[in-house]
């Protein structure tokens, strides 16, 4: 009887961790405006961002914890971007040449678990393209997968969130190109 208890303790428990994800996910896309997502591809400041001193006064505090929350949302936005495109690839590779997920993740040199994990996560964003732009990391969003599909199910407006195509910006792109640019007009001059 003990145990049955704790069992129920723990099923409330995620229940509610459940709905907390869900809210904070939903919360998350509707703060998406206009279909449209900006990627901040380049970070000039992420070594200070990283590791300055914390101000002492609370307005810089503040400013700096703020800076640092954009910072991280737009590095996992890149990371599950970049796991997406794993997922694809390991998706192509294993269709394209009819292999199992084990033999697929052997043959690209990664441990078979994190092959299925990516083939899931690949499914995942098959169905629901937009997820990947909520700040979780693929881990994360694998966990909480039931929890997505229950209330995708439930909640049309959540779905339509999560199917809708979103226009992607990628601000620092042209700031790349500019600098290759720059740096190769300084090279033919160095020669000139």
């Amino acid at each position: 009887k003990e145990r049955s208890e704790e069992a129920k303790r723990v099923d409330v428990e995620n229940e509610r961790r459940d709905v907390r994800f869900i809210a904070r996910l939903k919360e998350t896309m509707n703060n998406i405006r206009k279909e449209e997502i900006v990627i901040q591809t380049r970070f000039n400041n992420a070594r200070e961002l990283c590791t300055a001193d914390v101000p002492d006064d609370e307005e810089s505090m503040r400013t700096q914890y703020i800076n640092l929350d954009f910072f991280i949302a737009d590095v996992e936005v890149l990371g599950c971007l970049a796991k997406k495109k794993q997922a694809e690839v390991f998706a192509k590779y294993k269709n394209k040449f009819g292999l199992t997920t084990e033999e697929t993740a052997r043959r690209l040199d990664t441990p078979v678990k994190f092959g299925q994990r990516l083939f899931t996560f690949h499914g995942l964003l098959t169905k629901f393209p937009n997820i990947l732009f909520s700040g979780y990391s693929m881990e994360t969003l694998l966990t909480f997968k039931k929890t997505i599909e229950k209330e995708e199910f439930n909640d049309e407006n959540f779905r339509c969130k999560l199917e809708t195509e979103f226009t992607i910006i990628w601000e620092g792109e042209d700031e790349d190109e500019r600098s290759l640019l720059e740096e190769t007009e300084e090279k033919m001059e160095t020669f000139v």
